[in-house]
């Protein structure tokens, strides 16, 4: 019996000092992937003063290392969204999951996940989580800035 027990805690002693070990080197490759892989609470982080209800995490590009990209992961819950706006370049929303209403331009429509809408550059749009849950739409633009946004498009 006690030779058992000896065994117990050799084994429990290997695998804490594995764990350790394997928590340690996860540590690290976490640290040297920082230039490659852009974290949560590496974005900008904030509500949407507009509309209540949807967060938005954005990656400038020129602040994470794009020469031509940046992106918008929105948490959206049901009824909220982007009111009216435009950007000066064109933009693609990959929706995962959920159902949103949009306006693009003169057209609204119905888009289900998974999918991806194209938005042209210059034009007025919007959208609106008409599920029942929160969902994530993720803007993607062809630039590494994200000042081109017109609150109040013409």
């Amino acid at each position: 019996m006690n030779n058992l027990r000896y065994l117990c805690c050799i084994i429990l002693a290997a695998l804490f000092s594995a764990t350790q070990i394997y928590s340690q080197s996860v540590k690290e490759s976490t640290n040297a992937n920082d230039e490659f892989v852009v974290t949560i609470d590496k974005m900008l982080s904030l509500q949407a003063p507009s509309r209540p209800g949807e967060g938005i995490h954005i990656v400038e590009g020129k602040t994470h290392g794009f020469e031509s990209l940046s992106l918008i992961i929105s948490e959206t819950k049901p009824g909220s969204g982007a009111p009216p706006h435009a950007h000066q370049c064109e933009e693609a929303h990959v929706l995962l999951d959920g159902i949103v209403e949009y306006k693009v331009g003169e057209k609204t429509f119905v888009a289900k996940a998974p999918c991806v809408v194209r938005i042209p550059a210059n034009t007025i749009h919007s959208f609106t989580n008409i599920g029942p849950k929160t969902i994530s739409v993720i803007g993607v633009f062809p630039k590494n800035t994200e000042n081109e946004i017109d609150p109040k498009p013409k």
